[in-house]
């Protein structure tokens, strides 16, 4: 029943969009698109994903076991698809768990998968912290800045509430059952960032951050959106944090009403951002499709993945 109401969701949001702002201008956009940049932006988010299964492997690796990058590669771009065709940007990440669970356990399947999406996260808040100023000198509205501050500070706050939860025995006990393992699992952040894990997930994490970020840039050029690389390493994490709100099927339709109105703060026409955002949408199944082919192609084993120790035989 939740599936059926996003799905409503996003097809009213869109609906109502292409309606307003005309689905024969869209389309029109959307065709008169230069295909080489909509190929470069398609190449920009595909780097992002490869160094994704990449950072995933130091997290599996962090927690005592290691998985092979060409494993780690198919699961995640079989979750990557997944996460196109199920009602949330996450559903992928129950496949990941359930694909990986046999050869690793549940509890590191999870607390791998809650590592490798934390630690793109704490850097989106680590960069608007950084792009602070930009926020507030570059555009006319101060909203930007504010939401930007306060995913910063309430990330950092929210963490360090956390992690000194879970240290602390009496304090653990007092939370319900469910909570208790969220507390637990916040343990693990401390060793996931010591010493050369902590540099990793920090080039790693900007790699990806900066892939999403230059693939929806590419895709503006090829529809001849003039902003700057610059207004979009400000824009396009908030476009994705709206995105995430979980009431649309994969973010669709809350990406697109993010777009167009976070590009008009910088002058860019509804009809382009939506073109914009729409033509993004498209570059996002295409770049999944790999991990539905191996879906279908695979036998289905997820015990098929093999365990190491860290230490390694």
């Amino acid at each position: 029943m939740k599936a059926l109401l996003r799905l409503l969701v996003s097809a009213a949001i869109l609906a109502f969009l292409v309606r307003k702002f005309g689905a024969a201008e869209v389309m029109s956009r959307l065709l008169a698109s230069d295909w080489r940049w909509v190929v470069a932006g398609l190449a920009a988010f595909s780097v992002g994903q490869l160094v994704s299964s990449l950072r995933f492997v130091w997290a599996l690796e962090s927690l005592g076991r290691r998985i092979g990058f060409g494993e780690s590669t198919r699961v995640h771009y079989v979750g990557l698809w997944f996460n196109q065709v199920l009602p949330t940007s996450m559903g992928g990440d129950v496949v990941k768990v359930l694909l990986l669970k046999p050869a690793y356990g549940m509890s590191r399947a999870v607390r791998a998968t809650l590592l490798d999406r934390l630690s793109g996260y704490l850097f989106l808040a680590f960069a608007m912290a950084l792009c602070l100023p930009l926020y507030f000198g570059h555009f006319p509205s101060p909203y930007p800045g504010w939401f930007a501050a306060t995913v910063a500070f309430g990330t950092a706050a929210g963490v360090a509430v956390l992690v000194a939860g879970a240290r602390s025995g009496p304090v653990r006990r007092r939370f319900p059952a469910r909570v208790r393992g969220i507390l637990l699992f916040i343990l693990d952040i401390p060793r996931f960032l010591r010493g050369g894990y902590l540099w990793r997930q920090l080039g790693s994490s900007a790699v990806v951050h900066l892939s999403g970020v230059a693939s929806f840039w590419a895709l503006s050029t090829s529809l001849g959106v003039h902003a700057t690389f610059v207004e979009h390493l400000l824009l396009v994490p908030l476009i994705f944090l709206v995105a995430l709100v979980p009431v649309s099927f994969a973010g669709w339709g809350l990406r697109e009403t993010g777009a167009i109105g976070l590009y008009g703060l910088v002058g860019i026409a509804a009809t382009d951002a939506l073109a914009v955002s729409l033509l993004f949408g498209f570059v996002l199944v295409l770049a999944a499709l790999p991990g539905g082919v191996a879906w279908l192609l695979s036998p289905r084993k997820p015990g098929n993945f093999r365990s190491k120790q860290a230490a390694g035989t």
